[in-house]
């Protein structure tokens, strides 16, 4: 019994060895049928994602075989260049957030799984109430073939910079709980060729973005709040609305801006309470904007046109339109037909019904004719329609376009007087006799407007040359002889205009300009510029020519006027001028005798005379050398002081042309008086030089004479020690003596 114990054993063990290996074979099977697996044939995913998680560019594509759902609080993100396919009837549930960021080069794609696509192949990508608005993010993706591409409900992602096309539905919004409100934003995107579906025989059938926001209740549904914020986006070709809402819906708010709403078959957007901001609706199957019930439709700075019902209308007649600096035109219905209107600075032309169809309003500043009526009165209050321009000033002509109590006694009146009358353009020209290349100036100051300001000013030269200024005055260069027929154009505030044509002669110039300098034959001791001045009454002066001593040849306009620099009394400027017809100055003019000095004189070899002590009553005469090369010496001066004063005497030398010096007198002076002078030099360029001995200045002092009565004493001393000498025979010894002395 124990043998047969231990060989079940050991027959298990083999067993379990075999089955081991097995496994072991295969894993590593399993791991090489993965990869084809994720290359091939993607990953299959489902179910709930409980945990943040990634769809990364390695495991793509991502085949969502049956609903998947992103728990709240928990993300899914999407890499760029991520392929998301769908089977038949599958969803994206987002409870929590999603962040699917692709880019311009790498968008992230949501598409079918099936082999040949179509619209409504799987659902929708759904964010719920309860998703993180915060981390709820759709950029650079395409998202088609679904049923709804995008299902918004009582949530506020963003999609943007996204493609949305051909699904039946590009994006549904509902208010599904109570108190939240769905707020989306759908920016730069593309949402078309969507296949739509029919909603209601009134409104057609939804097809770029349908809004369904009613709670519903056992008994009745609960009309709620929602808004919706389109920017800088196209939608375009869907087999429905572009924009639509169910008719009885109360608190929808649609926000429209910097977005194209076209082609689509349907109406070109269809709600209750919608604002449309530079924005175009255009060539829609239905009315470009409908409104329904007794909302708000609010137009700024938009165009409405050619499309095949009204440019605005509404359901019952209920809407009212504000509608500012916007266009509703060329519509094969009415421009707009509502119940209320309000209207300012815009234009409501070429509409095929009524141009504008309504009970009441008013509408002020704005264009208004061209339409089958171009204001019908459908309701007994009076319209006030003054101050707009109808297309004419012919009163009769006016009314044949209006439609109300003078029609049909049981309506209101339309109030048109007084209106609106283009302003008046008027102009001048000078020189009256223009020259070709010469400058023309037009004056368009005496034009006006007499209910607003004129915009802008545009010339027609008839030379090829239009040009729009914002300002009345302008100036134009006709480069041909002729006769041009020369039109202004003035636009007033409100976009009116009206026009005047002059015909301006414009003659041929054959005469060249004349060219003066300002040069007076003075001396000059600085660089200095002499100023050319050339004249062209004709076509005017277009450059004015220089050179200075042969030098090379430079322009007033490039270099400046010309500069002297060279020292002498000779320098030479040769100057020209050439007029804008190309006529040369000839002969050039030729200025000689230009001077420079710019260096001072010199002044050498003071002498005083007498050279040693001066006496009382005795007279100094001070001579010197001043030459100057260049402009010559215009006059030397002598300035001297006594005993340290700050008073300065001047004394004019005088040149003797004997010795080549010039000489003054510097007069008696008492005893113990001294004398400082210095010598001042001016030369005819006004260069100075002052020698004043470094600084140190020419001095002497005046010394006292002896008293007579030392002399008598000196000259008796004398005598005696003379005789004295002689007694003892040797006059030799007295030279001796006296040589000491």
């Amino acid at each position: 019994m124990k043998r047969l114990s231990f060989r079940i054993m050991l027959m298990l063990l083999l067993l379990l060895m075999v089955i081991f290996s097995t496994i072991l074979n295969a894993g590593i099977n399993f791991d090489a049928a993965k990869a084809v697996k994720y290359d091939s044939l993607g990953t299959p995913v489902g179910g709930y994602i409980s945990e943040n998680t990634t769809w990364t560019l390695e495991g793509s594509p991502y085949i969502v075989v049956a609903d998947v759902i992103v728990e709240r609080d928990v993300s899914l993100t999407i890499e760029p260049g991520v392929v998301v396919k769908f089977a038949t009837g599958a969803n994206l549930v987002i409870d929590g957030g999603i962040i699917a960021d692709g880019n311009s080069t790498h968008p992230i794609i949501f598409t079918s799984n099936a082999t040949t696509p179509a619209p409504g192949d799987w659902g929708t990508i759904k964010f719920r109430y309860r998703s993180n608005d915060n981390v709820s993010v759709i950029s650079w993706a395409i998202i088609s073939y679904a049923t709804d591409a995008v299902t918004v409900e009582s949530s506020s992602p963003k999609i943007q910079n996204s493609r949305i096309e051909h699904n039946i539905v590009g994006v549904r919004i509902r208010q599904t709980w109570e108190d939240d409100f769905p707020m989306p934003l759908i920016q730069n995107c593309v949402i078309s060729e969507n296949v739509g579906r029919e909603i209601d025989p009134r409104i057609g059938k939804e097809g770029g973005i349908s809004i369904d926001l009613e709670i519903f209740t056992p008994w009745f549904p609960s009309p709620s709040k929602g808004w919706v914020y389109v920017k800088n986006s196209y939608i375009e070709n869907n087999n429905g609305c572009g924009i639509t809402t169910k008719e009885f819906l109360t608190q929808t708010f649609i926000s429209v801006t910097g977005t194209v709403i076209q082609n689509n078959k349907g109406h070109g957007v269809c709600g209750r309470e919608i604002t449309i901001e530079n924005s175009i609706i255009r060539n829609n199957s239905g009315d470009g904007l409908r409104g329904t019930r007794s909302g708000i439709i609010k137009v700024k700075d938009s165009i409405i046109a050619n499309n095949s019902g009204c440019g605005v209308g509404g359901i019952y007649l209920e809407p009212t339109v504000v509608l500012i600096r916007s266009i509703v035109s060329d519509n094969f219905g009415a421009g707009i037909y509502v119940a209320v209107i309000n209207i300012t600075n815009s234009e409501i032309t070429g509409n095929r019904g009524s141009g504008i169809a309504c009970n009441e309003g008013s509408i002020h500043y704005s264009k208004i004719f061209g339409n089958y009526f171009d204001i019908e009165n459908v309701g007994i209050y009076d319209i006030n329609a003054t101050l707009n321009w109808w297309g004419t000033t012919n009163e009769t002509l006016i009314e044949e376009h209006i439609y109300d109590y003078y029609d049909d006694y049981n309506l209101g009146r339309v109030i048109y007087k007084p209106y609106l009358v283009p302003p008046i353009a008027n102009f001048t020209f000078t020189p009256e006799t223009p020259y070709a290349y010469g400058t023309v100036t037009f004056d368009a100051s005496a034009s006006f407007n007499s209910y607003g300001s004129i915009m802008n000013y545009t010339w027609d030269f008839d030379d090829g040359n239009i040009t729009t200024t914002t300002l009345p005055v302008i100036t134009h260069i006709f480069t041909t002889p002729g006769n041009y027929n020369v039109t202004l154009t003035v636009t007033d505030e409100f976009g009116l205009t009206n026009s005047m044509s002059t015909m301006v002669t414009v003659l041929e110039d054959d005469i060249p300009p004349v060219t003066t300098d300002d040069y007076d034959g003075m001396w000059r001791n600085a660089d200095f510029t002499i100023t050319l001045t050339a004249i062209d009454h004709e076509s005017g002066v277009a450059e004015t020519y220089y050179r200075i001593n042969d030098g090379p040849i430079k322009a007033v306009t490039v270099d400046g006027y010309p500069l002297i620099t060279t020292e002498g009394s000779n320098n030479t400027l040769e100057y020209w001028s050439v007029d804008r017809a190309g006529n040369e100055e000839l002969p050039h003019k030729i200025l000689t005798g230009i001077k420079l000095d710019k260096t001072a004189p010199s002044v050498v070899h003071v002498l005083r005379v007498p050279e040693d002590n001066v006496e009382p009553e005795q007279d100094v005469k001070v001579s010197v050398n001043v030459t100057d090369l260049l402009s010559g010496i215009q006059n030397v001066v002598l300035s001297y002081t006594l005993d340290y004063g700050t008073s300065w005497n001047n004394l004019t030398m005088t040149y003797n042309s004997t010795n080549g010096l010039y000489e003054t007198t510097i007069k008696v002076q008492q005893a113990n008086v001294q004398v400082k002078y210095k010598i001042i030099a001016y030369d005819n360029a006004g260069n100075c030089r002052v020698e004043d001995n470094n600084g140190q200045y020419y001095v002497y002092i005046v010394i006292p004479e002896f008293p007579s009565i030392i002399i008598i004493l000196l000259l008796m001393l004398t005598i005696l020690i003379t005789t004295l000498l002689k007694k003892k025979g040797t006059t030799k010894f007295l030279n001796l003596i006296f040589s000491k002395f």
